[in-house]
């Protein structure tokens, strides 16, 4: 049985790709927000789709409070649209806030 809400501390951060890349690139966009959340007791866990695979299987479920996933305008949605179906699949609960240039330009 999941923790109820309140009792949850994991906040996903999600880097989505168009395509894996040869050359990886920190996130820089996904640290400060991780920093700030590990700084006020959460377990922000980034995950970077240009170099890695969303692995299901390595991830608590049942402590996981939130998806955040930065994209922009452009194929790279898709891929954000895929990791939340795949979220929601797990927990219904599971908050999911988008950021980056696309959401903030285009909120409606």
């Amino acid at each position: 049985m999941p923790k109820p809400l309140s009792e949850r501390k994991t906040v996903l951060l999600v880097q989505p790709a168009i395509r894996k890349v040869m050359k990886p690139r920190i996130p820089i966009n996904l640290l400060p927000l991780g920093y700030t959340l590990r700084e006020s007791g959460f377990k922000p866990v980034i995950i970077d789709l240009r170099i890695d695979d969303f692995n299901e299987a390595e991830i608590d479920w049942n402590d996981v409070l939130m998806l955040g996933i930065s994209t922009y305008t452009g194929p790279m949605i898709h891929n954000a649209l895929e990791i939340s179906k795949k979220v929601r699949e797990h927990d219904k609960k599971i908050a999911i806030t988008w950021g980056g240039i696309h959401p903030t330009l285009d909120a409606a």
